[in-house]
């Protein structure tokens, strides 16, 4: 039987057998242990555990970091550009190291931390956005079960994870609070920014959730996937929407149709309103004509 090896960091499963320097492979798990005890989430750990084991540990833990420079550290953003790597992956990878050194840093393992080089990174994919009536036409393609979720995800802008883990009890008074969240294990903790916050929701939407949970206990959860008998999960959750948008021939994530949605909703409401109100004050028939020849930028501005 052919023997298996395993990353001796974390435990995952490698194709060859890797021997690091107890002592660096030590102070990283020292570290990832006082991240945990901040209380970093499981998905940024997983990543930075992934991106220790694959790359900085095995680049460096031959090496006397104590007498690490700068040359160092570009050697090193050298090969991980050799290997063709995504630019935004490599700059993950420096972001991972320059972290671990500071905290080397911190701990006076070393005196100081090498200067990084820049990392100059392509333009991320275009996030966009969709209007409430394309949110309607999505959510009228979603069977009928599972509409109501992504009702309130639309018309709240929560995270996925958020809505998910809404229960009976944050009902109240006409909206609805965002108290907790979905980790990617599907463990509960927490909301993002630590704190609560109530959403309105609409009159004939708050009367149909008051209805759907008439009879559950405060604590149960108020959205079930009820072929499961439990919460929806993160990939049956964006499945169900993506499979809708595609329907209608649009793809866009959950998040941008929802979160980034609303806000550019608002936004152009916002716009259109301001527009409107430099027109009257001038006059003017057109706001064009208000916005192109009289409202100045700001960087036009004197005394």
């Amino acid at each position: 039987m052919k023997k298996r090896h395993y990353c001796p960091t974390c435990g995952s499963p490698v194709l060859f057998p890797m021997e690091l320097c107890q002592d660096l492979e030590a102070e990283a798990a020292n570290w990832f242990e006082f991240l945990e005890a901040e209380e970093k989430s499981y998905g940024y750990m997983r990543k930075l555990r992934q991106r220790m084991r694959d790359y900085v540990l095995p680049e460096f833990s031959h090496r006397d970091v104590t007498k690490l420079q700068a040359k160092d550290v570009r050697m090193f953003y050298k090969k991980l550009r050799v290997r063709k790597l995504a630019t935004r992956t490599i700059k993950h990878i420096m972001d991972t190291l320059r972290l671990f050194l500071c905290f080397l840093s911190d701990e006076g393992i070393i005196n100081d931390v090498p200067r990084f080089p820049r990392i100059k990174q392509k333009a991320a994919r275009v996030k966009r956005w969709i209007n409430e009536d394309a949110q309607g036409r999505i959510i009228a393609a979603i069977p009928g079960e599972h509409q109501l979720i992504f009702r309130v995800l639309c018309e709240t802008g929560a995270r996925p994870s958020e809505c998910r883990a809404f229960k009976v009890k944050d009902l109240e008074d006409g909206g609805i609070w965002i108290s907790r969240t979905f980790d990617e294990r599907g463990q509960v903790k927490e909301t993002k920014t630590g704190t609560e916050t109530y959403m309105p929701l609409s009159h004939d939407l708050y009367v149909e959730l008051r209805a759907q949970s008439k009879r559950k206990f405060p604590n149960t959860w108020l959205f079930i996937n009820e072929r499961v008998r439990k919460p929806y999960n993160r990939m049956s959750f964006y499945h169900i929407w993506r499979k809708a948008a595609k329907a209608e021939g649009l793809t866009i994530t959950p998040v941008q149709a929802s979160r980034h949605s609303k806000a550019s909703q608002k936004a152009k409401e916002l716009r259109q309103e301001m527009n409107d109100k430099l027109r009257l004050e001038l006059g003017h028939m057109d706001a064009g004509t208000t916005l192109k020849h009289y409202a100045l930028p700001e960087r036009q501005e004197i005394g």
